[in-house]
């Protein structure tokens, strides 16, 4: 099966550098967003598993998913795209 996805509105682009990102409360986002990690290492818990992001890697992260996380390493930093967006699944006969 395949997904068109369309995205309806980019609501923020910004650069974090951190020296104490910790987020120990699980919570959802207010949009989804793209994060492209440019330093360091995040660990994100999310209901079913746990994902480690690290410099060079990007995450998606779907605003209507709890999440909760801690820093591995002293600083990081990261881009973040957050977004609205529509699925639509594709048929094909």
């Amino acid at each position: 099966m395949n997904y068109d996805v369309n995205i309806m509105a980019i609501e923020n682009v910004y650069y974090r550098q951190e020296t104490n990102w910790e987020r120990n409360i699980c919570k959802t986002r207010h949009y989804d967003a793209v994060v492209f990690f440019t330093e360091g290492e995040i660990e994100y818990n999310f209901p079913q598993k746990t994902v480690v992001a690290k410099k060079g890697e990007m995450l998606f992260l779907p605003g209507n998913l709890p999440y909760s996380g801690k820093r591995h390493t002293e600083r990081c930093s990261y881009y973040v795209v957050d977004f609205l967006f529509i699925v639509f699944k594709i048929f094909f006969l």
